[in-house]
């Protein structure tokens, strides 16, 4: 599963990045980002994609093979195949739970605030759009099984993010394909994305069709151009350094040792006013969309995105040459595309999805580990055994 390295294959992250950059009027906006901040999104694009080619070609080979055969291992064993289905079985009952709800007139802020965005919906919903990839890499058959689980967490929480998330990673898995049909699976994810486009705009009765979700789409990127702002200005205020590393994990630790973060929760529950979108015809609110590149910078000024680039650059080449490639896959998609709007560590989905992939790559290291230990110890019995037999 190698080719010659698909460079053509750059140019969607590069046109989502940019683009909302000089077209942000286009979306709605009444005011305008600052200039110095805007040209800043634009270095850290082009240092973020650069890193991104660099690793997708470090030792592509090795990761491609690797990832073959633990997708592999996993869809082919019977055990993990009823491990798989059971939890879209779960994410498509608790969706049509969902369902009854919207059906009543809850909306999806209430959708959260009743309680259907718990830590094991998270998980399993994450993990599904994550193996979905996989199984549309591998054209597996369990690609049927995780579709509907997929499909089931986002009625969980009315959200089409499942789907750019499993989007997000056939992107980069294609990256590690040998001569396979790429129109094939362009038709995939283009199947996928519009199936999820109107599915979400159905349940969160959002008019307007797929044209509207995609705009939606580039409006993200472009609100975390403004929200930028508000992050830089808060966390050079904030002693928090440690959190542009860690993410939600800092606030997790921070707890432990009876210290609280100022920054993850209130970021990611608090709205900020934005004004009036007379395109969309409403004000706008927004959170959690705030650019990874931001708090480094808030914290570090331009030497931030030294810290940046060197911090994901180490990660990269840790795991990869750990042999973590699930893990390895989750920060290339955060590098590439979801850093470019949020902290990839920041949401509870993203650092429960980096949690468990971490899991399951180390119980797979593990398992190689120890069918050496194991094989190297048969050896040396054998040849004490022939030694003994000599005598």
């Amino acid at each position: 599963m190698y080719s010659k390295f698909p460079f053509l294959l750059i140019y969607p992250p590069f046109i989502y990045g940019a683009l909302p950059v000089f077209f942000y009027s286009y979306f709605g906006y009444q005011l305008s980002p600052s200039l110095d901040h805007r040209l800043l999104s634009l270095v850290d694009l082009f240092g973020s994609l650069i890193i991104a080619i660099f690793f997708l070609n470090y030792k592509r080979l090795a990761v491609s093979s690797g990832l073959f055969e633990r997708f592999q291992f996993i869809f082919s064993r019977p055990l993990f195949s009823c491990l798989i289905i059971l939890s879209c079985l779960v994410l498509v009952f608790e969706g049509w739970k969902s369902v009854e709800l919207i059906q009543q007139g809850f909306d999806r802020d209430d959708l959260k605030e009743f309680g259907r965005v718990s830590a094991l919906f998270l998980v399993l919903g994450s993990l599904a759009c994550f193996f979905l990839a996989g199984a549309l890499w591998l054209d597996s058959k369990m690609k049927y099984a995780l579709l509907f689980g997929v499909l089931g967490a986002m009625l969980i929480t009315a959200s089409r993010s499942e789907i750019l998330l499993v989007a997000y990673f056939v992107y980069i898995l294609l990256f590690f394909s040998g001569p396979i049909n790429y129109k094939k699976y362009i038709l995939y994810i283009i199947a996928v994305l519009f199936a999820g486009s109107f599915f979400t705009i159905l349940v969160q009765g959002r008019g307007g069709g797929v044209i509207i979700a995609l705009e939606k789409f580039f409006q993200y990127r472009t609100t975390s151009l403004f929200l930028a702002e508000y992050s830089i200005s808060e966390a050079a205020k904030s002693p928090d350094i440690i959190f542009p590393f860690l993410g939600r994990y800092y606030d997790q630790m921070a707890n432990l040792f009876g210290s609280r973060s100022t920054i993850s929760s209130s970021f990611h529950i608090d709205y900020v006013y934005m004004g009036y979108n007379e395109k969309y015809g409403y004000h706008m609110w927004a959170n959690v969309v705030y650019p990874w590149w931001s708090w480094f910078y808030g914290y570090f000024g331009l030497s931030g995105f030294l810290f940046k680039f060197s911090f994901i650059s180490f990660l990269l080449w840790f795991f990869v040459n750990l042999r973590f490639y699930f893990t390895f896959v989750f920060f290339m998609v955060s590098l590439v595309w979801i850093s470019q709007t949020v902290h990839p560590l920041l949401s509870s989905k993203h650092a429960y999805l980096f949690l468990f992939l971490f899991i399951i790559d180390l119980i797979f290291v593990l398992r190689v580990l120890l069918v050496k230990m194991l094989q190297s110890r048969r050896r040396i019995i054998a040849e004490l055994s022939d030694i003994g037999a000599g005598k």
